[in-house]
């Protein structure tokens, strides 16, 4: 595909395009050709196309994929670890202000993979 599969100048865009690049770009290019028409000078814009949003999210799923088959053979080699991991992402979605304060028992499960770990050499 072509960089000309993926965009389309406003100038080139009417309401029959809907299917092309949805509803809101297909209005912006008939407007943009209804007051060019007219004299009212309007700058001319660009719009992306369905397709490239599908191709987009299609590129991003294999990335997605791919991340998380690293992912799971990492954490097969260390289960412990991927356990810590999961500790730490639920801690790090339940506190996202900066004044939220976690109080923890020295001897709590949180602290468990720090006080096993050993220094790396």
């Amino acid at each position: 595909m072509s960089i000309n599969d993926y965009v389309r100048w406003f100038s080139e865009i009417r309401l029959a395009d809907v299917p092309v690049v949805g509803g809101k770009n297909a209005s912006l290019g008939e407007l943009y050709s209804t007051l060019s028409r007219q004299g009212i000078r309007v700058p001319n814009g660009f719009a992306l196309t369905a397709q490239a949003y599908r191709d987009a999210q299609r590129i991003k799923g294999e990335g997605d994929a791919k991340a998380a088959a690293i992912y799971a053979r990492a954490y097969e080699q260390n289960p412990e670890f991927y356990a810590f991991y999961r500790s730490l992402e639920a801690y790090k979605q339940s506190f996202k202000s900066k004044s939220d304060v976690l109080v923890l028992e020295p001897n709590s499960e949180f602290f468990k993979y720090l006080k096993n770990s050993k220094p790396p050499k």
